[in-house]
C-alpha cells in the first residue's frame, strides 16, 4: 500500500490516526501490522528514504552556486522523505500504545470477520455463521516442531522457540535470530487450539480463523503471494470456512473445514 499508493496511505493515516481510541483491538492490530517497520515493504520504503536522503545531502554539498535552485528543490524532497520516515515509526508506536492500553482495560474484542469481510449483504449473513459456536469441534494439536523451530499451545496462547529465520517464529524479526526459551506470540490475540510447523513456516488454528506466517517461497502460508510474513496473519482465503483441523508439510499446508472439505 505504501509503496504503490503513498498518497492514498498518507490520506488514510491522516484520517485514522486521530481516531485511534475509537478503534477496536482487531483494527488496531491490523493497523500495527500495516505500519510494522520490520515488514519487508515498510523496511524497503524506510531504507529507500534513508539512502535517498544521504545521496541528496552529499550532492547538495558539492553543488555549485549556479545549481542553487536545484539544490533547494532536492532539500525539500529530503525533508518530505525524512518526515515520512519519522511519521511511520511515530504512528506505529502510537498504535501499539493504544492497543496495549485497550488490552489491559479488557475492552471487547471484535470478530475479525467484522473487520475483514466487505460490507455487503452476503457478507453480513456470513458474519453470524462463521462465529465459533457450541458445534465447533476443532482437532486440538498443542505441540509441533519444524526442521529448526518448535511451537506449543499453553493456556490457549501460542509459544514458539528455535531458529527464527524467515519469520517462522512470528515475532516480527527480519534478521536471523535464535530463541532458546519459549516466547509468547503476543500479536496473536485469539484463543489458539492447534498449531503446526513446516520447514520455514507455521500455522495456527484459532477461534477466529486460521493464521499463518513465515516463508511463502512456494505459497505455503496461503496469502496469495510469495512475500515472507513475520507475524501471524489471517488466511483470507479461508475466512468463509469454519476450519477444524490444520497441518503443515515442509513446503505446503492443509486445512480441513467442518463440512469435510
Amino acid at each position: 500500500m505504501f509503496l504503490l499508493q503513498p498518497d492514498l496511505a498518507t490520506s488514510y493515516l491522516s484520517l485514522v490516526m486521530p481516531c485511534l481510541d475509537q478503534l477496536d483491538q482487531v483494527r488496531l492490530l491490523q493497523l500495527a501490522c500495516m505500519l510494522d517497520p520490520s515488514k519487508a515493504s515498510i523496511h524497503m520504503l524506510l531504507s529507500t528514504a534513508n539512502d535517498f536522503f544521504k545521496r541528496q545531502r552529499s550532492a547538495s554539498t558539492s553543488s555549485v552556486s549556479s545549481q542553487g535552485s536545484l539544490t533547494s528543490e532536492s532539500n525539500t524532497q529530503d525533508d518530505v522523505l525524512v518526515l515520512s520516515r519519522k511519521s511511520l515509526i511515530h504512528n506505529f508506536l502510537r498504535v501499539l500504545l493504544v492497543l496495549n492500553y485497550k488490552r489491559r482495560e479488557g475492552s471487547r474484542l471484535y470478530s475479525s470477520a467484522e473487520v475483514l469481510l466487505e460490507e455487503e449483504a452476503a457478507a453480513s449473513q456470513y458474519v453470524a455463521s462463521t462465529q465459533p459456536t457450541a458445534n465447533w469441534q476443532p482437532v486440538s494439536k498443542l505441540l509441533a516442531s519444524g526442521q529448526a523451530h518448535s511451537a506449543a499451545v499453553v493456556g490457549e496462547q501460542l509459544y514458539a522457540w528455535g531458529l527464527d529465520e524467515h519469520g517462522r517464529l512470528g515475532m516480527g524479526n527480519t534478521q536471523q535470530n535464535t530463541l532458546t526459551n519459549p516466547q509468547c506470540i503476543q500479536s496473536l490475540p485469539y484463543r489458539v487450539v492447534a498449531v503446526s510447523c513446516g520447514k520455514h513456516h507455521t500455522m495456527a488454528l484459532t477461534d477466529h480463523g486460521v493464521f499463518s506466517w513465515g516463508s511463502s517461497q512456494f505459497g505455503q502460508i496461503g496469502h496469495g503471494n510469495r512475500v515472507t510474513c513475520t507475524r501471524p496473519t489471517l488466511v483470507a482465503a479461508l475466512q468463509h470456512e469454519l476450519c477444524v483441523s490444520i497441518t503443515c508439510g515442509q513446503y505446503h499446508s492443509l486445512a480441513l473445514s467442518s463440512d469435510e472439505r
